[in-house]
């Protein structure tokens, strides 16, 4: 039957089946949980620190909300869901897009001071001294390093198995000549690339060489050093770097900006 509503003036259904009565209240349950999952999400957002998607969900659970809840925005359900997607998909990129385009927010700084820490400890660069040209011999199922530098330096290493990958050092020694076998190709060279990376090769007077390029060893070092206040130590442009809280770390000692590590 149909009874009126005398605040509006419109006829509103009320079935007499309790069938139609469940889905209704259904419906409603439904439309509920998404309503508290948008909530949830501007809260997860606001946490970490995205106020622009906070936004955008608490818009979105608000208009849901809304014209799923009111029977005078019933027409509006049916084009709700694309309009919805348009503003999500379309015009919210736009705007995001625009905003940032005045910053220099990127990929590289939405890390934490943790993560730039280590990623720049793990820095490394070629230090002054030679260079070494790297030539592989097999030695029945091993294979033994050759190292020569354009001043005429030579060192080789013991016969080495490059199914073990780990990070390992190697003590290699003085030579006269390279050894008597054939060399191997550039091609082995490469297929060894990831063993090779891990070495760290000792000469005698105790320098540290590493992988530099495809072929060439150096003497790589340690690019950061950590002091106790917590700067890190640019060994190689000789600059001090000191975390901050809008950037991860900044250069106070040269006038030249480096780029922000970290949000």
């Amino acid at each position: 039957m149909y009874t009126t509503n005398a605040s509006r003036g419109l006829p509103r259904h009320r079935s007499r089946h309790l069938t139609e009565r469940y889905t209704r209240w259904a419906m409603r349950g439904v439309i509920a949980v998404l309503v508290i999952a948008l909530l949830w999400l501007v809260l997860a957002f606001h946490l970490n620190g995205q106020w622009m998607f906070a936004l955008l969900f608490l818009v979105l659970g608000g208009s849901l909300g809304v014209v799923f809840t009111k029977r005078t925005l019933m027409s509006h359900r049916y084009i709700f869901p694309a309009v919805a997607g348009l503003g999500v998909f379309v015009i919210f990129p736009l705007i995001y897009t625009f905003g940032i385009s005045f910053s220099n927010y990127s990929s590289t700084n939405l890390l934490s001071e943790e993560r730039v820490r280590g990623q720049l400890m793990s820095q490394t660069y070629q230090a002054e001294g030679n260079a070494f040209d790297l030539t592989l011999y097999p030695e029945g199922e091993l294979v033994r390093l050759y190292l020569e530098s354009p001043q005429g330096q030579r060192f080789v290493s013991s016969p080495l198995n490059f199914a073990n990958q780990e990070n390992r050092q190697i003590g290699v020694q003085a030579a006269d000549a390279p050894p008597a076998q054939e060399a191997l190709g550039m091609r082995d060279i490469i297929q060894a690339r990831d063993a090779l990376q891990g070495l760290r090769l000792v000469t005698p007077d105790g320098s540290e060489l590493r992988m530099a390029g495809l072929r060439p060893f150096a003497p790589m070092v340690n690019r950061y050093e950590a002091r106790e206040d917590g700067a890190l130590y640019d060994r190689r442009d000789e600059r001090l770097l000191t975390p901050t809280p809008a950037l991860a770390f900044s250069s106070r000692i040269t006038a030249s900006q480096l780029r922000p590590a970290g949000r």
